[in-house]
């Protein structure tokens, strides 16, 4: 899920092969883009309860939203992502 352009890493550690999200609301800028212990680290938010709201709303964290690869190397807007891309992300572990 990268097209060498926009990495599918997380920005801040570096973590791959993971759920990667970018903050809701804006432009993409892939130094944005990170991992699910890296937004709720960042956020100040307590881990477990942020655990478990994911659980019920997996492609939102603390603000940020699923950063699903497009064909064009940018993320899906978040009501455009189509089923199977959905499914990809959605099959990637959680934590590094």
């Amino acid at each position: 899920m990268s097209d060498g352009r926009h990495p599918y890493t997380c920005a801040r550690c570096g973590a791959r092969g993971v759920r990667i999200f970018r903050p809701g609301g804006t432009f993409f800028r892939s130094a944005d883009l990170r991992c699910a212990e890296c937004v709720v680290l960042g956020s100040g938010a307590d881990p477990r309860s942020e655990v478990a709201a994911h659980r019920r709303t997996p492609v939102q964290l603390c603000g940020y939203v699923a950063a699903v690869p497009s064909p064009d190397g940018l993320p899906w807007g978040i009501t455009s992502i189509p089923p199977a891309d959905l499914a990809a992300w959605l099959a990637l572990p959680v934590l590094p």
